[in-house]
């Protein structure tokens, strides 16, 4: 019961060899940690192989274990060994990097109310300073957004445009009281969160506000047609998957 973090759906577990307990990762901030439950309830903390990982299954003897595992600089991945010596198994995609170059940061930064919040930001290393910067709120909202590379963020990157990706109250790796911040509240706090991120950026000198863009998905769609009613800083939106119509869903 007093588990704070967010555990991953059911099919992404699996049993131990022995089936006298179960493995599983969970969503910690944007990152991911792995963790074996026994029956009698007592939870411990596995050495961490990657950053964001999904569990495909356990074998026999030995406990090993094998898995798909991600980073801010890696495609998704195989994985596959003894708990304490999990290693990868392929290389997909090794060349991401060098045809793409670019900079990933964790963002942190801090509301009004002392609310400390933190996201994803990818910052391409070519081009000019401060560049352009697109801000996707991720779906749900309980939710969050991984450090993990992603295809469509690499055409940005390409391109010389920033992204940044803001874990606002509601979502997910934060523990339950920050999950409930944003009920009976969308489109308050987490959207004054999204905003203070991005003014902590521009204070930085990285991305420029007169060439700032929103596009979100689900919840983030909800969030873009909010934001381009409340604020004029953005020059282009796109609503993906948005709810824009909270009685009839």
């Amino acid at each position: 019961p007093d588990f704070k973090y967010s555990q991953d759906a059911l099919s992404q577990q699996c049993w131990s060899s022995d089936s006298r307990g179960s493995y599983f990762s969970t969503a910690v901030g944007c990152d991911n940690k792995l963790w074996r439950a026994d029956l009698e309830g007592r939870l411990a903390p596995l050495e961490q192989p990657s950053s964001h990982t999904v569990f495909l299954g356990a074998a026999q003897a030995g406990e090993r274990i094998a898995l798909q595992a991600a980073s801010p600089t890696q495609a998704p991945n195989l994985q596959a060994g003894l708990l304490k010596k999990i290693e990868p198994i392929t290389e997909f995609n090794p060349d991401l990097q060098t045809r793409v170059p670019y900079q990933y940061q964790l963002a942190r930064w801090s509301h009004p109310d002392g609310t400390e919040l933190e996201g994803v930001f990818f910052l391409p290393t070519k081009g000019r300073m401060p560049c352009p910067c697109i801000v996707i709120p991720h779906g749900g909202p309980h939710v969050r957004t991984p450090a993990v590379l992603t295809p469509d963020a690499l055409v940005f990157l390409d391109a010389g445009i920033a992204i940044f990706l803001p874990n606002y109250r509601g979502s997910s790796g934060y523990g339950q009281a920050f999950i409930d911040a944003d009920r009976g509240d969308w489109g308050g706090k987490d959207f004054e969160d999204i905003q203070c991120g991005i003014d902590a950026l521009i204070g930085k000198g990285v991305i420029d506000e007169k060439k700032l863009g929103i596009w979100g998905p689900s919840y983030g769609g909800f969030m873009t047609s909010w934001t381009i009613t409340q604020t004029k800083r953005f020059r282009a939106a796109s609503v993906g998957a948005g709810v824009t119509n909270l009685m009839s869903f």
